[in-house]
């Protein structure tokens, strides 16, 4: 299944239709994946009649999903600078370069360092009535 497929609106909803599992996988959070988990915890609590969840649900799965990419880019950004965790002084410079390209907040550079170390958030989701 392609990328794009797992993301098409009308394949979401029949695989949670038919009560299948969705697996979901991406280097950063953008405005599609955003989207399309937003989507997937909509239609899901709609098919249980959990609609009063959404914002709960959805909030929380953001916060995963996010300290999973910010886990995947310290780890970049430890390898491309190799730092030594058990050195205070390189761990220091390591969380400050993090930190810095934390605060520019730059989606480009967080998904380059993704993909250039096959680094990825893989959300999966699996649901029934109970």
């Amino acid at each position: 299944m392609s990328a794009l497929q797992v993301l098409e609106k009308d394949h979401l909803i029949s695989l949670i239709e038919a009560g299948e599992p969705i697996e979901i996988s991406f280097p950063v959070f953008n405005r599609s994946i955003q989207d399309a988990i937003h989507l997937v915890v909509d239609e899901i609590l709609r098919k249980y009649g959990k609609d009063e969840l959404k914002e709960c649900v959805y909030t929380t799965l953001k916060e995963l999903v996010c300290n999973g990419i910010k886990a995947n880019l310290k780890h970049a950004v430890f390898n491309d600078y190799r730092i030594d965790p058990s050195d205070e002084a390189s761990l220091r410079k390591g969380l400050d370069i993090l930190k810095k390209i934390i605060a520019e907040n730059d989606p480009d550079e967080i998904e380059k360092k993704a993909r250039e170390n096959g680094l990825y958030v893989t959300l999966n989701i699996i649901h029934s009535q109970h």
